[in-house]
């Protein structure tokens, strides 16, 4: 049950963690398809975190906001060119329906309010803080509280149904 949701977050981290050491911290993940040279490595990786994600929301849950979060994520890698203002809208509204679905599934299929609350504190945190890269460490928050959301989901639906 939990394999997919690891592998989909070995695969988003070893790419940020690539990022990272070449490009240091970015003003947001999606610029990172500006600074690698390959930039369809982006796309791939966003298509295959949300494919994991995917197949679990499938197969463990029926949760349709866990099954829509994917697709908004996919739409971002679909239209990497944020910087294009013919495209920046799709892009823009694929990452937020991804977080925002990913997120509120938390809440309402798993129980999981508190990480909900604890990322929007820590991105509320960042943002006073005036950071420069306030939207990377954004994005970085909500994709940890929604793997480890999964991750807790599993262990919680696991144990309700013994």
């Amino acid at each position: 049950m939990r394999t997919l949701i690891i592998v989909g977050a070995v695969i988003i981290c070893l790419f940020l963690a690539y990022v990272v050491i070449n490009f240091g911290i970015l003003s947001s993940i999606s610029e990172s398809f500006y600074r690698i040279k390959n930039n369809w490595l982006f796309s791939a990786v966003l298509i295959a975190f949300s494919l994991c994600i995917l197949a679990f929301s499938i197969i463990y849950t029926d949760s349709i906001l866990l099954i829509i979060a994917p697709f908004g994520i996919i739409t971002v890698a679909l239209a990497p060119r944020f910087k294009d203002k013919h495209k920046a809208w799709i892009h823009f509204t694929g990452a937020a329906v991804g977080i925002g679905c990913g997120l509120a599934s938390l809440w309402l299929y798993f129980g999981l309010w508190w990480i909900d609350i604890i990322a929007i504190v820590m991105y509320l945190a960042v943002k006073i803080s005036k950071s420069k890269n306030s939207l990377w460490w954004g994005e970085i928050i909500a994709i940890f509280a929604i793997i480890i959301g999964l991750l807790l989901g599993c262990v919680n639906k696991k144990n309700k149904s013994k």
